[in-house]
């Protein structure tokens, strides 16, 4: 993987290991995998999100649960009627 210019070396070898542990835990697309990849590459943790999704609990929604949900969201959004 390449990851941007601003990764650290350290955050590098932090978000290697995360990415393959995470990679194992959750079950994904082929283009989910590789936006989650582009996610990481830019030196964002794949237990976060960009959206800045939560449960209800208060606990972020990990990139991929995030990703579902919006899609999701969208989706009830275009089934609306005025």
């Amino acid at each position: 993987m390449r990851f941007h210019k601003h990764v650290t070396e350290q955050k590098k070898d932090y978000l290697k290991v995360a990415l393959a542990k995470y990679e194992k835990e959750i079950a994904m697309t082929i283009d989910e995998r590789k936006d989650l990849h582009k996610w990481v590459a830019s030196g964002k943790d794949p237990y976060s999100n960009g959206h800045g999704y939560s449960f209800e609990s208060g606990y972020p929604m990990d990139f991929i649960e995030a990703e579902h949900f919006n899609t999701e969201l969208c989706e009830q959004y275009e089934n609306m009627t005025e």
